[in-house]
């Protein structure tokens, strides 16, 4: 079976950074999505039955590029290879609290 990727794009990230006594630390999202997949796509089984080589997840990040810089290095050993969509405070809370 030949190997392919899984591409999730969400409206976030299943991973947060937060400050900690100046600290970056990496914490799980909350949310209903991250809770559904996570466990389900980090099963080697699942991989193996559908020939996922690797899980890509597109999604907003409550950081910024700098920050992101400086926490990703937290996350090399995660399940999933992430690529962080980087949208202001402003329009990200006018999209779900503006209408």
């Amino acid at each position: 079976m030949r190997k392919r990727n899984l591409i999730i794009v969400s409206n976030r990230l299943p991973v947060t950074f937060r400050q900690v006594n100046g600290t970056l630390s990496l914490t799980p999202s909350s949310g209903g999505l991250v809770s559904a997949l996570e466990g389900f796509l980090t099963s080697s089984k699942v991989k193996e039955q559908h020939g996922i080589n690797k899980i890509i997840w597109i999604g907003s990040t409550e950081s910024d590029e700098r920050q992101w810089k400086q926490a990703s290095r937290k996350i090399s050993s995660h399940h999933f290879r992430y690529i962080p969509v980087f949208i202001g405070r402003e329009l990200y809370d006018n999209y779900y609290d503006g209408f």
